[in-house]
């Protein structure tokens, strides 16, 4: 079964013990000090605060997606997302096949991608932002409701990112997570299917780094809720709209980070750590995060990282 909480999912293959004095240039440690407390650079951490800042990059990517991405009330059009009722798996392939494209799945998240244009040109604090050709029901979107609108995209990809790395079961790396496709391309298969009612990364064959990680991740409810609203939503509405950001590779579509823009590669690792720093007082990258969570599973004696997700509930 995939992991049903928004924890860290690690495996137990890590060593915790102190650093090597002598060694200066050796690898940052985690060193328990207390049964729900460790240091990690010199910063005292608790199980509790980490967790705390994994649900909080939840309830603020879930917010961000609800308020200013769909214009809902609230979020029940989110949580409301039966999963179970959707189909999409390793089978459903096919040149240019999306994720979640079978007709079977009668997606009407929010009321479907125009129903976000309706809400938005009937909120009294866009309706100047909006106009309509003459004589048709085209939009015409002003600059700041650009900028507006893709400032809280950026908002919400780059909490997703951090999201993906800590409750997507094993560690991933940043290349990893920056290379989930969506679409199937060619010879570039997609990553993203639905299993056991949640969404199911399957890594790249050609990121793998050891047999561990070739195993599927699953990604809890919340986020998996997240995922599909975005992309069935929030990305169709960019594409009717002409709403586009330039998008990570030039002259290639399909990744789930997309339209993040071209300096996804580089800037959403640093806001990753940047967003520890504010949330945890301590600048953690995808390595520092791997080495914690897999010092955390040895120390509790789980023996595989679905293992670890479940008792970390």
């Amino acid at each position: 079964m995939p992991p049903r909480s928004i924890h860290p999912a690690p495996t137990a293959s890590h060593t915790s013990s102190p650093p090597n004095q002598s060694e200066p240039s050796a690898e940052p440690r985690v060193v328990f000090t207390k049964h729900d407390t460790f240091q990690y650079k010199g910063i005292t951490i608790t199980f509790d605060r980490f967790q705390r800042v994994m649900q909080g990059l939840v309830k603020d990517a879930q917010e961000l997606l609800w308020k200013e991405l769909l214009f809902c009330d609230d979020d029940s059009s989110i949580t409301s997302i039966d999963v179970s009722r959707l189909t999409d798996g390793l089978d459903d392939q096919g040149h240019d096949h999306r994720f979640l494209q079978n007709d079977s799945n009668c997606l009407n998240i929010a009321g479907g991608p125009k129903a976000i244009l309706d809400r938005a040109s009937a909120s009294s604090s866009l309706r100047n932002e909006i106009s309509f050709r003459p004589g048709t029901h085209n939009p015409v979107f002003s600059l700041t409701f650009q900028i507006k609108y893709q400032s809280a995209l950026l908002a919400f990809l780059k909490y997703l990112f951090a999201i993906i790395h800590t409750t997507g079961g094993l560690p991933m790396t940043d290349r990893q997570v920056l290379a989930i496709r969506y679409i199937n391309n060619g010879s570039q298969i997609r990553q993203l299917y639905l299993y056991n009612d949640a969404v199911m990364i399957v890594t790249p064959g050609g990121h793998v780094r050891s047999p561990n990680d070739a195993l599927p991740r699953f990604l809890p409810p919340q986020v998996s809720q997240m995922v599909i609203a975005y992309l069935t939503t929030v990305v169709p509405f960019l594409e009717m709209m002409d709403l586009e950001p330039p998008t990570m590779l030039e002259d290639e579509k399909g990744y789930l980070f997309d339209y993040f823009g071209s300096g996804a590669w580089l800037t959403l690792p640093m806001d990753f750590s940047d967003e520890f720093k504010k949330r945890l007082g301590i600048g953690i990258d995808a390595d520092d995060f791997r080495r914690i969570a897999l010092a955390i599973a040895e120390k509790n004696g789980w023996g595989n990282f679905n293992d670890a997700a479940k008792d970390l509930k």
